[in-house]
């Protein structure tokens, strides 16, 4: 298969290269485009007001792709219609250095790379795992496979199918966390929806050495465990998460309560 590569923590990025590394010993094409620096927390934002500059990158003598200077989105716009030499049959963003679940995932830079291969009809994962110093991104890559596997085998037969007799395009980001705990011992995978609540939000402020006045986030608290579970919550119990994110964002029951409010409605000037 072939594989296109992107991130938010850079193009040297361990969690990147875990993935990589991890394909390419599988057999399969392998294309990175990722950008040249962090880009955590950019969302799905995209750069037009100023050129972006693609620079090769390399592995020793092997090449990699390119390292972008903008953001995960562009490098995935950029890698599908400028730099990639073929159409990626998967897009992956990540291994995030961090997990991406709740209302973060509308802030995550590595769910924004996978969101950008879901306009295009690509299938895309954003992976991510617990935040630890010096993490094993192999090791975490050996859990994740099996879980992309299962999700990808509804899709190998149609990739081989001619393009004209494919499936409609999937629109649709399978969003993978894996908490610290499963690397260690197995553990369940939960398929279970997003938590949209927002958390507690909390700031620690000081003074800087130049006496202005700072204002630091800190890690959010979490609102009461929902019913039915949410990612968050899975995550706290032990378990792998997979939440699918379609990029569809249309609230379909106010539409119809819209359409027929708003009926027959004219507005003059």
């Amino acid at each position: 298969m072939k594989f296109l590569l992107t991130n938010d923590d850079g193009v040297n990025a361990a969690g990147l290269r875990a993935v990589e590394y991890f394909l390419l010993d599988l057999g399969h094409e392998v294309f990175v485009a990722a950008p040249s620096g962090e880009q955590s927390g950019v969302s799905r934002s995209i750069t037009f007001l100023t050129p972006l500059f693609a620079t090769k990158a390399y592995d020793g003598l092997r090449f990699r792709g390119y390292a972008v200077d903008g953001t995960p989105v562009d490098c995935v716009k950029l890698a599908l219609y400028e730099l990639c030499p073929w159409r990626p049959d998967v897009v992956i963003s990540g291994i995030n250095g961090g997990l991406n679940a709740g209302i973060n995932i509308h802030y995550s830079g590595t769910v924004g790379g996978a969101f950008e291969a879901a306009v295009s009809g690509i299938v895309s994962f954003a992976l991510s795992l617990e935040y630890q110093d010096d993490a094993p991104y192999e090791q975490a890559m050996n859990v994740l496979w099996p879980v992309m596997q299962s999700i990808l085998a509804g899709r190998l037969d149609d990739l081989e199918k001619p393009v004209a007799s494919r499936q409609a395009p999937s629109h649709v980001i399978y969003n993978i966390n894996v908490p610290t705990i499963a690397l260690h011992q197995p553990c369940p995978v939960s398929v279970v929806p997003m938590e949209s609540r927002r958390n507690g939000i909390e700031f620690n402020s000081g003074h800087c050495p130049k006496n202005r006045r700072y204002y630091w986030a800190t890690h959010d608290l979490l609102p009461e465990q929902p019913e039915p579970p949410t990612d968050v919550f899975a995550l706290r119990q032990g378990h792998i998460t997979v939440t699918p994110l379609e990029i569809n964002m249309t609230c379909d029951a106010q539409l119809l309560h819209l359409q027929e409010r708003l009926q027959g409605i004219q507005v003059t000037t």
